[in-house]
């Protein structure tokens, strides 16, 4: 018997925005690009701030979080003192901020303010904060924005382990960051188009600074179908 998807979205309608459909599997990695946020309700829903004007949103048991990569820290606490505030919001045991710590390898970085942490290890604390309660599925909102190949490559390689089995859905802020994903959509103003196979862009998002709009990704998509 197959195993039911993850995430799954059925003729989902968000106001004037949709219907749109989108499956994802556990283990996968799928990438939203939207270099703009042009639709901001897309990601509130997804984050549980919204429900659905139509259609149906299912998960596959365990629990969804949802992380801004950019935007999760609070700058005047120290990395402990952020992890311990999220984990007293949803309940959890200083424990867990101590799993969390040990799996990412931040231990020597508790101490230490957001602005002392390099990008990519920003980034991966905001990771942290979303991975409190070990969820199976992970929004990420930007989680590679702003980042160098190097950063991103070893963001990416940190991930990799620790999500196994996890379904990581995450925005895409510029093509190459695509290269991180198996799957991707394109998000429009009004529309979700997609999946692709993350292969279909390989010889065009080579440069980490493009950030083609998602028009001009669509029509590189097509003359390639053609």
């Amino acid at each position: 018997m197959t195993a039911p998807p993850a995430l799954q979205l059925e003729s989902v309608r968000l106001g004037r925005f949709g219907p749109f459909t989108l499956h994802a599997d556990f283990g996968e990695r799928l990438a939203i690009y939207d270099p703009g946020e042009t639709v901001p309700l897309f990601w509130d829903f997804l984050a549980g701030l919204r429900q659905p004007s139509r259609g149906s949103q299912t998960e596959a048991g365990g629990q969804m979080h949802y992380i801004d990569a950019d935007g999760t820290l609070y700058p005047r606490l120290s990395l402990a003192e952020n992890f311990s505030f999220y984990a007293g919001l949803r309940g959890f045991a200083k424990a867990e901020v101590a799993r969390v710590f040990t799996l990412l390898g931040l231990q020597d970085h508790a101490q230490k303010h957001p602005q002392a942490l390099l990008p990519a290890q920003r980034h991966l604390a905001a990771v942290g904060i979303g991975l409190l309660g070990d969820p199976d599925i992970l929004i990420a909102n930007a989680l590679f924005a702003k980042l160098g190949i190097m950063q991103m490559q070893a963001l990416a390689d940190t991930l990799q382990p620790v999500l196994s089995g996890k379904l990581l859905c995450f925005r895409a802020t510029r093509a190459y960051e695509l290269h991180f994903a198996q799957r991707f959509y394109l998000l429009f103003p009004h529309a979700l188009i997609g999946p692709w196979p993350v292969t279909a862009v390989r010889d065009f998002a080579e440069k980490p600074a493009d950030a083609p709009s998602v028009e001009q990704l669509l029509s590189l998509l097509r003359k390639r179908e053609n």
